[in-house]
């Protein structure tokens, strides 16, 4: 019997915007300068999550992709504000950059996604849907 194959996916925007790439290596600069170990996010690599997906059958991709066109977004700005660590400020895994303006196109795209992702057979997001860039990866406490 094979195995069928796997794919470990996201949904997820690309930035393509040079003066928040350039906000965003501005805040990682700041960063590196206070010597935590962290694994940066190339400039070329900054994006926004939609959803995370997790190890998926590659033959479900393009359903998918067809929930994506299905969604019928157009581009659009967004303002970053602000900034955060996923689990928490205590704990950090994730340095990340928030977002204001943009943040409730984003969360209809989120809410206009899920249900088609649930209905391929996909577990719902646990942790809902939180708007904002990953600035870095912490890699040691």
């Amino acid at each position: 019997m094979a195995v069928s194959e796997t794919i470990r996916s996201f949904i997820a925007f690309d930035v393509e915007n040079p003066q928040v790439i350039e906000r965003i290596t501005s805040m990682q600069r700041l960063l590196t300068e206070t010597g935590a170990d962290l694994k940066l996010v190339e400039p070329e690599n900054i994006h926004i999550t939609i959803r995370f997906l997790g190890n998926i059958p590659a033959k479900m991709v393009d359903k998918i992709y067809e929930g994506m066109k299905m969604t019928g977004f157009l581009p659009f700005d967004i303002r970053i504000l602000g900034v955060g660590a996923f689990p928490n400020t205590r704990n950090p895994r994730v340095l990340w950059a928030g977002i204001a303006e943009g943040a409730d196109k984003l969360r209809s795209i989120f809410n206009r996604l899920e249900p088609y992702l649930r209905s391929l057979g996909l577990p719902p997001d646990p942790k809902g849907f939180s708007p904002h860039l990953t600035i870095a990866r912490v890699r040691s406490g």
